[in-house]
């Protein structure tokens, strides 16, 4: 992955893998610069469990949680030829359901956009994938992206597909099916900041009675 950033001069944000640390297991997310150097780790914080009469699946019995964001601060310019200075904020699959996480990368980091490496299974998918994804980005104002593998349907595990681009209004800016394939955008991110102006949700939030606080 990391030769694959440098030989294209790109940001990658290479999906999830297992992470041995210790005796410990994580479900991590590894992102590189256009330099080929890893930049960002994020470890899931929320781990999976699901209890239905097709499935049940755990990854607590397997898997430890991480205990904090990451966040990418990308500069404009460089090798990659980035339009402006923004920031991005790392999630994987689960964590989209819940909102204090999205919430805490806008507010504490000012992010622009979230990207989640998914597997949704089929079942959920169908029912809750889109749904959550829009709810992210109305919730933080700000691009999200669910990008999930393709579905096998001979698997174990058949993941949904469909992964997607939505933008700070909670509109699918880009979308693909549940088959193979590349989705490519560009992505205005000024309207982050319009976005945010016209309708001030996050400014307006009441840090006098509440706020997200994350303790590591």
């Amino acid at each position: 992955m990391a030769q694959a950033a440098k030989d294209n001069k790109v940001w990658l944000i290479a999906g999830s893998i297992p992470e041995r640390d210790g005796d410990k297991l994580y479900n991590t997310c590894m992102a590189f610069d256009p330099h080929g150097t890893m930049v960002g780790k994020y470890r899931k914080m929320h781990l999976f469990r699901l209890r239905t009469e097709q499935l049940t699946v755990d990854e607590g019995e397997t898997l430890t949680g991480g205990d904090s964001p990451t966040v990418l601060d990308i500069k404009a310019g460089g090798p990659a030829n980035m339009p402006m200075d923004f920031k991005v904020g790392l999630a994987i699959c689960f964590d989209v359901r819940y909102p204090q996480l999205a919430l805490h990368y806008a507010q504490k980091h000012g992010t622009s956009m979230l990207v989640y490496p998914s597997s949704f299974h089929a079942d959920r998918g169908e029912k809750n994938w889109i749904q959550c994804a829009r709810f992210r980005a109305v919730d933080s104002q700000q691009f999200l992206v669910m990008a999930s593998p393709a579905r096998d349907a001979t698997a174990g595990y058949v993941a949904w597909g469909h992964s997607h681009l939505v933008d700070p209004y909670g509109d699918i800016s880009e979308s693909l099916d549940e088959n193979e394939g590349i989705l490519m955008q560009d992505v205005d991110l000024a309207m982050v900041g319009k976005v945010r102006q016209a309708l001030p949700i996050l400014s307006g939030t009441r840090n006098d009675l509440y706020e997200i606080n994350f303790k590591q």
